[in-house]
């Protein structure tokens, strides 16, 4: 975590994500199912509600909180493997799975990179 200027704690990308990936895996956990806005949703409330500072901005949307910068947070997951994003089969919003990898391997993996 990084100290802002307002003496406010936010996360680093590599906390943000863990965080983003153990959110996906308890929601499918307990009901099978996660979409990309109950993501959002959680992300705001955490952030209104409880103080945990991600560092997500966001705005006013027609189904309530979003911010893209989330949304993409979401897709580097899914680019590096940690999480399945598909098209749900009604065609309205995305079915977000988990895949068996534990968020801590996320760490290792840009570790590798630099």
């Amino acid at each position: 975590m990084r100290r802002t200027s307002n003496n406010i704690t936010e996360m680093k990308l590599l906390d943000k994500l863990s965080v983003l990936y153990q959110i996906v895996k308890g929601g499918q956990e307990t009901t099978g199912r996660v979409g990309h806005m109950a993501i959002q949703k959680l992300v705001y409330l955490l952030q209104q509600a409880k103080g945990v500072s991600m560092g997500y901005n966001f705005a006013l949307h027609y189904y309530g909180p979003y911010c893209e910068e989330l949304w993409s947070d979401l897709w580097i997951l899914e680019d590096w493997g940690y999480l399945d994003i598909i098209n749900a089969p009604d065609g309205y919003g995305y079915i977000i799975t988990a895949k068996k990898k534990p968020a801590w391997q996320v760490s290792k993996r840009v570790s590798k990179s630099k």
